[in-house]
């Protein structure tokens, strides 16, 4: 099943990329691409090259390069991958004109945004994004697919770590380390920073 792995695979990336740069620019006047590659080199650039491995791991066992290790759970992988791919577009849809790919870092600060799958986790697109791949992974099983997985989560947890939580920090301070400690990172209730002093 690498075909349909591969092809559920593009339509995300089509979805929660390439429509969502054209609505967002449609609603809001810019395709929401962040202008300073710089300083996103170590999260963005880890986050492209686990994108393109996830990309690539079907194929590899189309050419028979990976062998399959189980036996391929279609129905399920793909009710997996359609609550990720809905759940990220419900992500993105709830960031409104706050949402960017990439960190801007002297752009005019956005909203922060506490509402929708936010009330829980702080990066929920990050963790539906995990989740479609884990449907993914179920279509296609093989050992490419799953450490796709641990790669893509790898270079999410390097971005939001290194770039986007010090960021956010700097731009919005107390409300953020408040928001932060009752949120989880990527899944509720964990990676929630420690309640100080200063922001009770």
């Amino acid at each position: 099943m690498p075909i349909i792995a591969f092809s559920l695979y593009a339509i995300q990336i089509g979805f929660l990329l390439g429509f969502r740069c054209l609505r967002h620019q449609r609603k809001y006047g810019r395709f929401g691409l962040a202008n300073e590659l710089a300083p996103n080199l170590v999260g963005g650039g880890g986050i492209l090259l686990a994108g393109i491995f996830a990309a690539i791991a079907p194929l590899l066992q189309y050419v028979g390069l990976v062998p399959e290790v189980g036996s391929p759970l279609i129905g399920l992988g793909s009710v997996i991958w359609l609550l990720g791919l809905l759940g990220a577009l419900w992500s993105q849809d709830s960031m409104g004109s706050s949402w960017r790919f990439g960190v801007e870092h002297n752009s005019q600060p956005t909203k922060l945004v506490t509402t929708g799958p936010f009330r829980w986790v702080r990066n929920p697109i990050y963790s539906f994004d995990v989740l479609s791949l884990l449907g993914i992974a179920l279509i296609c099983p093989n050992f490419a697919t799953f450490f796709a997985i641990i790669l893509v989560q790898f270079a999410f947890a390097i971005q939001v770590l290194k770039v986007e939580e010090p960021h956010l920090v700097r731009v919005f301070g107390r409300s953020y380390l408040l928001w932060a400690s009752r949120t989880g990172r990527f899944w509720p209730g964990i990676g929630k920073f420690a309640r100080t002093v200063d922001a009770d």
